[in-house]
């Protein structure tokens, strides 16, 4: 019997087949790798650049914004711009420069005058102009440093804007370089008329109250604080707008500034008077106080001083125009004649000419009338 050989091809294991199918190209893995880092990049390019946004955009909407911004980092919360500082487009544009710079070439503090004409005013600001105290949430400000603190101005002083823009200037400060108690006059052409308060202009007395009285001024003089009655004498509030149309007007009393002072601010409510003097800027001369107009730096041709008081002006009484005190008499009309007088005034070129011709008249009608 004859077998038959059949010679049979070897089959591959079924290994290799598995093997050979699960293999993949290298180009293919490649590409996915690189398919993988550009999306892992594009997002977080994503989140870079909306944080970007968030931090750079003002939020709008405050309330929606307060409760997402609890929890979130300070540091990765936006900014409100809160408001533009007050006028500071004005200030920049139209206020002269201050001296928040270096001294100039010249080694000034303050650059040229823009108006040289000017006089220049110097102010402190602390306790001068202005009175300022730390916050008042005491709580809130314990542990801080206070250097930190904020300040409250409380308040400007009394009246210090309407007095530093509608009153004149007063002799309120030391004598000018020259030794004289005004500064140079603005208008040197105008003669200077001298005017005493008391007894000329008005009449006062203290407590009890008079029958008759225009308003009343409460100084305080040495700690103390008391009651004046004051009786303005008639047509006082005609011969001051008068003067002031051709004349510098002067208040020369020897009154207490602290009382004075009060009662110009009341008399003068349309602020003619140019200048006022006080007690310390008279003289004592054999224990009077002396009124000497040569210290005023005026032409004394150019000046009358107007009183009840001889003493007062001793020193010069070709300048002086006496007049009797008031006290209550509502009938007085003895400033109607005075503005008469300086009315025709106007063609003496030396005012002691016309003083020495108003004084001779006023003589002659009392002796008429006696």
């Amino acid at each position: 019997m004859v077998s038959k050989t059949i010679k049979k091809t070897p089959t591959k294991q079924t290994k290799d087949r598995r093997s050979h199918r699960r293999k993949k190209s290298p180009i293919k893995s490649v590409s996915t790798i690189v398919v993988a880092s550009i999306h892992s990049c594009h997002r977080r390019l994503i989140k870079i650049f909306s944080k970007l946004a968030r931090i750079s955009t003002p939020t709008k909407n405050k309330n929606k914004n307060k409760n997402k911004n609890k929890n979130k980092n300070p540091k990765k919360q936006g900014y409100h711009i809160l408001h533009q500082i007050p006028s500071i487009h004005h200030h920049l544009l139209n206020t002269p420069r201050r001296s928040l710079f270096s001294p100039t070439a010249n080694n000034h503090l303050l650059p040229p005058s823009i108006s040289p004409e000017k006089p220049t005013i110097v102010l402190d600001l602390d306790e001068t102009l202005v009175i300022s105290t730390p916050t008042k949430n005491k709580n809130k400000n314990k542990n801080k440093n206070p250097k930190k603190q904020g300040y409250h101005i409380l308040h400007q002083l009394p009246s210090i804007h309407h007095h530093l823009l509608n009153t004149p200037r007063r002799s309120l400060f030391s004598p000018t370089a020259n030794n004289h108690l005004l500064p140079p006059s603005i208008s040197p052409e105008k003669p200077t008329i001298v005017l005493d308060l008391d007894e000329t202009l008005v009449h006062s007395k203290p407590d009890p109250p008079p029958e008759n009285y225009h308003f009343v001024v409460r100084p305080a003089i040495d700690g103390t604080k008391a009651d004046f009655y004051v009786l303005k004498r008639p047509f006082v509030d005609e011969l001051l707008e008068f003067l002031s149309q051709k004349f510098e007007i002067v208040v020369f009393t020897a009154g207490l500034e602290e009382y004075a002072s009060l009662v110009l601010d009341r008399l003068d409510r349309k602020r003619v008077i140019r200048h006022r003097l006080y007690r310390h800027s008279c003289r004592e001369v054999d224990g009077k106080l002396v009124k000497d107009l040569g210290e005023l730096g005026r032409d004394l041709r150019r000046v009358v001083i107007v009183d009840d008081n001889p003493n007062s002006y001793s020193l010069q009484t070709e300048n002086a125009i006496p007049i009797l005190p008031f006290t209550s008499d509502l009938c007085d009309g003895e400033l109607r004649r005075l503005m008469e007088f300086f009315e025709g005034s106007d063609g003496f070129e030396d005012m002691r000419d016309a003083v020495k011709q108003y004084v001779a008249e006023g003589k002659q009608e009392n002796k008429l009338s006696m």
